[in-house]
């Protein structure tokens, strides 16, 4: 193979640009000096020494560019970097190996001493130690950071100060912890499966999500948490530390396990929505706190206190006062343009209230703009069976609701305003999402979505809407599409319109126009996908997506109980084998079914081998995890022609 060398001034930039297969790649290490650009055309690099951008240099990455990290190895910017990638051709930062572990390679260092400087778009980094951080002392440096995915860290992002960041529109997903930071603003992320949100000492988070975690964020110097969703965490926010947060405004709390715990006596804890936790408040200390106006679905002071844990259960607490709002949580008045469901967001799922509304009339508002901002506007004569009203559907308030009101859904998409959430269940009309059970590289999948079934229709069905989110690693970004064919719901193009986003992730509404609910089971349409082409190995098709935020609703739109199963087609594929029970605590049992497996193993969000069992493994294995400490491990059983690997959670008291 011929290779080029190209030499600098020590210290120096080594890059061997050659071939691997059918890709150029390019070898770098060493000091970057001057301004430089890492091509398209020359990608993958591959880093095989520590790299660093000296302070008068600026590294620019253009987009669709993979940077490969060697073991340990680590990107310094004492200078500038861009990575700026688009929305269907991203930048990846990954580890230079098969098969990566959390911390594979350093990370990417931001020098505050130097005040250097980074800005990152539509990147995805994966298998660092810490993905992100900002070191040393001085003036401060700063890092931008949109649009990106961070995931499989042990520190997705670091900032101490004096340097900042600004995070906005991230997602963070199975990190040990997500972020830690000194001077940090997050706006409309999304923390997913990390054991550890954010351990924030002075933070500004707002429109954001925080579902499935040990602890979704901790607190402990002051800050701003407000308009953000806590879903299905073990503890929701930890606030403790000298100084309390400023002001926790206009969350939600939902399905976790303690909503809030609070050492300090908070100065504003006011308009949040906690329902459906097992303890909505704890105490820590014995400093009373007074809560402010907020919603806990209920006005029974009893049915509240009951919910909380201060110094009327456990002596030597400090004392917790509330004022309960309206149970409904609803905020009435504004019209806010696009948001015709009124629950804070702008979605694809506003098309269902649009859809109720069709053709109805009612008062302009004379204040009428498209922009993202509450308006206005005098009741119309109807409304839904919700009690909201019909003048929230007319997105751009002429008085009429028809197919121009799309574009204000459009226009303000994943804007966000105070909000509720809708969950799935156990229970309800069935939505189905046929998926075979395996795929491998450059696969096109057919996901085939069904609604009712013979013995258990869909009754009173209008539209319903829903969200399918996909790993990035396994499905290549925006190759979604979505089709209606075969569908039982009505006739698109006439008593049927669909509104889908696809963002990397894919939103799609549908609903009918006529004003009449129809009852059916079977097909209502299907979705296609590309999986990436560097798969190693098949991969359960299962974990490739997710469905969340499905809605479901009849012609008043009342919604309807839901409960969403992804169902694999195990006759083309390998059988499944079961972990339990999730959460654990003493032993975790392992089960086989019909699989034979070669090794068993159990890992820690490090890496770190926990338990290891080999040769010809059938049944079932019972693993001892009495001495692990709270958090997210993974077992991986390893087959003749691939690994299976399922996450679980130890919970020790």
């Amino acid at each position: 193979m011929k290779k080029m060398i190209i030499r600098f001034a020590l210290p120096m930039l080594l890059a061997i640009a050659g071939s691997a297969g059918l890709f150029a790649q390019t070898q770098v290490s060493g000091d970057i000096l001057v301004n430089t650009t890492w091509t398209l055309a020359n990608s993958p690099y591959q880093v095989i020494g520590p790299v660093r951008v000296v302070q008068a240099a600026i590294l620019t990455i253009e987009p669709g560019v993979e940077v490969r990290f060697g073991g340990q190895m680590l990107l310094t910017v004492d200078g500038q970097l861009e990575a700026l990638g688009t929305v269907s051709d991203s930048i990846y930062f990954l580890a230079d190996t098969l098969v990566p572990d959390t911390g594979f390679w350093q990370g990417i260092d931001i020098n505050s001493s130097l005040n250097a400087f980074a800005h990152l778009e539509y990147c995805q980094l994966a298998h660092a130690a810490t993905a992100l951080e900002m070191i040393g002392n001085g003036v401060g440096s700063h890092l931008e950071l949109e649009n990106s995915r961070l995931s499989a860290c042990g520190n997705a992002l670091r900032a101490w100060k004096p340097g900042s960041a600004t995070v906005r529109r991230c997602h963070f997903s199975q990190n040990y912890i997500a972020g830690l930071d000194a001077d940090l603003e997050v706006r409309r992320c999304s923390f997913e499966n990390n054991t550890y949100g954010f351990l924030a000492s002075v933070c500004d988070i707002d429109s954001s999500t925080f579902s499935f975690h040990a602890v979704a964020a901790i607190a402990h110097s002051g800050g701003r948490i407000a308009n953000s969703l806590f879903l299905s965490n073990v503890i929701g926010l930890l606030e403790h530390g000298g100084t309390p947060l400023d002001s926790v405004i206009n969350n939600q709390f939902a399905e976790n396990d303690t909503a809030l715990v609070s050492g300090n006596n908070l100065s504003a804890v006011v308009g949040n929505e906690l329902c459906a936790n097992m303890v909505n408040v704890r105490l820590t200390s014995g400093l009373n706190l007074s809560m402010g106006p907020n919603c806990w679905c209920s006005i029974d002071s009893q049915a509240i206190q009951a919910t909380l844990i201060d110094g009327h259960v456990l002596p030597g607490l400090g004392l917790l006062t509330f004022l309960p709002l309206d149970a409904s949580c609803t905020v009435i008045g504004q019209v806010w343009p696009g948001d015709t469901d009124d629950d804070g967001v702008a979605n694809v799922a506003d098309l269902l209230y649009l859809g109720v509304a069709f053709g109805r009339t009612g008062d302009a508002r004379g204040n009428a703009s498209p922009g993202w901002v509450g308006q206005a506007g005098l009741p119309w004569d109807q409304s839904f069976a919700s009690g909201l009203n019909y003048k929230h559907a007319d997105c751009d308030g002429n008085g009429a609701v028809n197919l121009d009101d799309t574009l204000a859904i459009l226009a303000n998409y994943g804007q966000t305003h105070y909000k509720t959430q809708r969950v799935s269940g156990p229970n309800g009309i069935p939505l189905f999402f046929d998926v075979p059970a395996s795929a491998a590289a450059g696969d096109t999948v057919e996901i085939n979505i069904r609604l009712g079934e013979a013995a258990d229709p869909a009754i009173d069905v209008y539209g319903l809407a829903f969200t399918l989110e996909f790993d990035s690693t396994l499905v290549r970004p925006l190759t979604a599409t979505h089709t209606l064919a075969g569908t039982w719901l009505g006739n698109p193009g006439q008593d049927l319109i669909d509104l889908a986003v696809n963002d990397g992730n894919l939103s799609w509404a549908i609903v009918r126009t006529d004003h009449q609910d129809t009852v059916g089971n079977g097909r209502i349409g299907g979705v296609s996908i590309v999986m990436v082409d560097d798969l190693t190995r098949w991969v359960q098709f299962d974990s490739a997506f997710s469905v969340t935020t499905p809605i479901l609703v009849n012609k008043n739109g009342q919604s309807l109980d839901i409960r969403v199963q992804v169902v694999p087609d195990h006759s083309c594929g390998p059988d499944r084998f079961t972990v339990c029970p999730s959460p654990a605590s003493a032993q975790v049992r392992i089960g086989l079914d019909s699989l034979i497996a070669q090794e068993i193993a159990v890992f820690d969000h490090s890496g770190k081998i926990r338990y290891l069992k080999s040769g010809t493994l059938t049944g079932s294995v019972t693993v001892n995890t009495a001495g692990y400490q709270t958090g997210i491990y993974f077992v991986r059983v390893r087959l003749s022609n691939g690994l299976l690997t399922k996450k679980i959670f130890i919970l020790q008291e």
